[in-house]
């Protein structure tokens, strides 16, 4: 890998999902030393969001992925208290 600007990992659970990210040293870029910073999302509160996926449906099929995890919850519960 030549270079990285960034290091992301995702880990998808069964029921939550969790990510961070680094900036790697420009200098030494195969180096990982144990002072990487890793950031993750501190706004959420919590730093794994529920594995859920929303998908539209069209005729009667899965169309397109529209929202994930807390708010794909929370769209699915909408439309289900609307029906």
């Amino acid at each position: 890998m030549s270079n990285p600007k960034v290091i992301i990992a995702i880990d998808f659970g069964t029921s939550n999902t969790g990510f961070g990210y680094s900036f790697p040293d420009p200098k030494q870029p195969d180096v990982i030393t144990n002072s990487l910073k890793i950031y993750g999302n501190e706004r959420w509160g919590d730093l794994k969001t529920n594995t859920a996926i929303l998908f539209s449906v069209k005729d009667h099929e899965l169309s397109k992925p529209i929202a994930f995890g807390k708010t794909a919850i929370n769209k699915y519960l909408n439309i289900s208290l609307r029906e």
